[in-house]
């Protein structure tokens, strides 16, 4: 046995259920999010995109502008367009990564793992600064 398998962890769920994704269970809408510059002109706009119902406004603005990836940067030219996907891009790349290194005792844990990191993100429970949203799972 090696140091590493004696420090991998174990993960029990706390919020969600098995065989049920967290972000299956919040309910989204589609919402065009604008910004605007004192003089009226535009300086951010991406239309429809995919929102939890009870996200504010600020946290949809910050989210939608700062973090979802451009088509040059992810998904074959066609960009984020969901909060959804900008979760599940860092959940299920922390928890792969967590996967690959060892990190988990289980392959369970690494589902588990998964499964209760997108339900803090979408429920706003915790949130990473801004390099992880930046980079999580690009490249």
């Amino acid at each position: 046995m090696t140091d590493k398998d004696t420090q991998a962890i174990e993960v029990n769920r706390k919020f969600t259920e098995e065989g049920a994704d967290p972000l299956d269970a919040v309910e989204w809408i589609k919402t065009d999010v604008i910004i605007r510059n004192k003089d009226g002109s535009i300086q951010f706009e991406m239309r429809g995109v995919e929102v939890p119902k009870f996200w504010s406004e600020q946290a949809i603005t910050i989210a939608a502008s700062k973090y979802l990836k451009r088509a040059t940067s992810i998904n074959e030219g066609r960009g984020e367009v969901s909060i959804r996907s900008l979760i599940e891009r860092v959940a299920d790349t922390l928890a792969d990564e967590g996967r690959k290194q060892g990190y988990f005792k289980t392959p369970e844990s690494g589902r588990i793992f998964r499964d209760e990191l997108a339900y803090v993100l979408v429920n706003q429970l915790a949130s990473f600064n801004s390099p992880v949203w930046f980079n999580c799972g690009l490249h």
